[in-house]
Formats: C-alpha cells, sequence, structure tokens
C-alpha cells in the first residue's frame, strides 16, 4: 500500500524515469538481505559485479555508445543503421584497449551493451555467438583456428543462414543443397524453391562479409544429411558483393 502511494504522488511531480529510481531505492533499503551480495552473486561474482559497473561507465560516458534513447525515434534508418555500426565498431576498439588489463571486460561489455541497445547487442550476439561458435563446435581444429582470429578483432563479420521460408527451423525439412562438384572443386549452394529461401537472415542483406548456411549435401546425387558450410557474402575490404 504504501508503495503504490509513492507511486502515485511521484507521478504527479517527477518525470516517469525519476518515478522508477525513486521506487526501486525504496523498495532497495527495505530489503532484509545485502543487496550488494545479491548483486555479486547474480553477477557471478564480485569481480564481474566491478567489470560490469565499469562498462556501465563506459557505456554512459562515450558519446559513441550512449546515443540517447530518442535516437531511435528521431533517426531515419540509414541513420539507425549507421549509428548500430559506430556502437559495435567503438567497442571492438574499447576491447582492444583494456582486454589485456582485465579479460572479464570483454564478456562484461557485451552484456552491457546488450541491456543498453537490442540492436547492436543483437548483431554483436548474431557474430560472436551464433557465427564463431558454430565455427568453433562444428568446424575442424584447422577451421578454428584460420577463423578464431578474423571472427574475434571484427576482420571480418557473420551471420547465421539456417532458416528457410518453408520450413522456419525445423532441420529435416530444409531444402538448401550443396552439391559437390568434382570438376570445379567447389560445393554449388542452391535454393532450388520459394520455400527454400533462406529467410531472416539478420546482417545478410547490407553488412555481413561471410554467412553460415546449412544445407543438405550432395555428393554423386545423393543427399548424405545436413552440413555447415562458410560462404562469402562480401569483400572483406570494400563491402561489395562476393563474385563481382
Amino acid at each position: 500500500r504504501k508503495l503504490f502511494a509513492i507511486m502515485d504522488r511521484s507521478a504527479c511531480d517527477v518525470p516517469l524515469e525519476q518515478m522508477a529510481m525513486v521506487t526501486f531505492k525504496t523498495e532497495r533499503e527495505r530489503a532484509s538481505f545485502s543487496v550488494r551480495e545479491m548483486t555479486h552473486l547474480l553477477n557471478g561474482g564480485k569481480k564481474n559485479t566491478e567489470a560490469r559497473e565499469l562498462c556501465e561507465r563506459l557505456v554512459e560516458r562515450d558519446p559513441d555508445l550512449n546515443v540517447g534513447i530518442h535516437a531511435f525515434f528521431d533517426s531515419s534508418r540509414a541513420e539507425q543503421y549507421a549509428k548500430t555500426m559506430r556502437q559495435i565498431m567503438r567497442v571492438v576498439e574499447i576491447r582492444r584497449t583494456i582486454s589485456d588489463q582485465d579479460p572479464s571486460v570483454n564478456d562484461m561489455l557485451t552484456r552491457t551493451m546488450d541491456a543498453y541497445d537490442r540492436s547492436a547487442g543483437m548483431r554483436m550476439y548474431v557474430h560472436e555467438t551464433l557465427f564463431r561458435e558454430t565455427i568453433w563446435s562444428q568446424g575442424t581444429p584447422e577451421q578454428w583456428a584460420k577463423w578464431r582470429g578474423p571472427i574475434s578483432r571484427y576482420e571480418v563479420l557473420g551471420c547465421y543462414a539456417m532458416t528457410e521460408l518453408g520450413h522456419s527451423s525445423h532441420l529435416p525439412g530444409l531444402e538448401t543443397t550443396a552439391t559437390w562438384d568434382i570438376h570445379t572443386d567447389q560445393f554449388i549452394i542452391h535454393s532450388p524453391t520459394l520455400t527454400a529461401t533462406k529467410w531472416w537472415i539478420g546482417m545478410a542483406g547490407q553488412t555481413a562479409t561471410h554467412t553460415l548456411v546449412l544445407a543438405q549435401l550432395v555428393i554423386d546425387g545423393k543427399s548424405v544429411g545436413l552440413h555447415w558450410f562458410i560462404v562469402p557474402l562480401r569483400d572483406r575490404s570494400t563491402g561489395a558483393p562476393a563474385g563481382r
């Protein structure tokens, strides 16, 4: 009852964000446990809490990262795209500066950006988790050794082409094929029908230099099951479509 009274009075006098801060502060003061210790527990330890708070200060004070909530509503799509890519490149720059001092900051900086700006956070997730971790878990040691550095340094930017228009994530139904051509020593990636179209592939349209394609491997006219293929989309240096 007392909490609602505080909220009602605050709503008349202060902006919503200040009302929220008043409410949070009041509830923390009423807690029967140490709020600080609970924070350490949720973050996985005191060191992680300190790393997270450092990253929150970095985001708050950096003009390339802290663009303000109104930037989304007041910007064109092209401006939003440029803002997001600027944020990602700034995160990469900060990592290069401080990662040697405290490697735990890398992970916390990603988490902080995800909480602050889902657009930047989601693109980093696609590249660093879907793209990178699939190569790590499904590729050979030689492939991982080749791609690990460029991925971590954002020399390449990856996306994840699993979902198809007609099958969503029903993997046995995927229609895209990767046919081994013995004469050219290449795999020919092909979506033979409309329903085989790779769909909802974030960053494929404008940004990613490479994608991971999940396709039915065909050898000597026979399908031998689903396999992953690293497919170039754009030139690393110019951004021009691959093959042009």
